[in-house]
């Protein structure tokens, strides 16, 4: 079964980013490069997406914390639609990326931002 659900491009249980809470998004993105996935919890692209991330943020080329947070667990987000990845800069976002990515482009985005804003 887990074959099944890695193939389909949907993380296994208990293989995921961890949750943001609106609450403290402020904080979390304010220093150093965050990438936070934004999504609602029923959508299977979502969850391709959050496979995606999960399996860069394993990878260490990178110095970037993975996050994501449900769009229906506050009314104070305003997001145009889901999967949405936003990569912020020390509180300043400097990406927004819409829809499911693949792997690769994902990886040459990320590296490019971590290259553009670590120098």
């Amino acid at each position: 079964i887990v074959s099944t659900i890695q193939m389909r491009g949907i993380p296994a249980e208990g293989f995921s980013l961890e949750k943001l809470e609106y609450d403290t998004f402020t904080e979390v993105v304010s220093s150093g490069h965050t990438c936070i996935l934004y999504y609602n919890e029923n959508s299977d692209i979502c969850r391709r997406m959050e496979c995606t991330l999960n399996h860069l943020q394993n990878e260490t080329e990178h110095d970037i914390k993975f996050y994501k947070l449900n769009v229906e667990d506050s009314s104070e987000i305003d997001i145009p639609g889901v999967p949405l990845t936003v990569v912020y800069n020390n509180g300043n976002e400097v990406k927004r990326i819409m829809g499911v990515v693949s792997t690769s482009n994902l990886r040459m985005i990320l590296n490019r931002i971590d290259y553009e804003y670590s120098n």
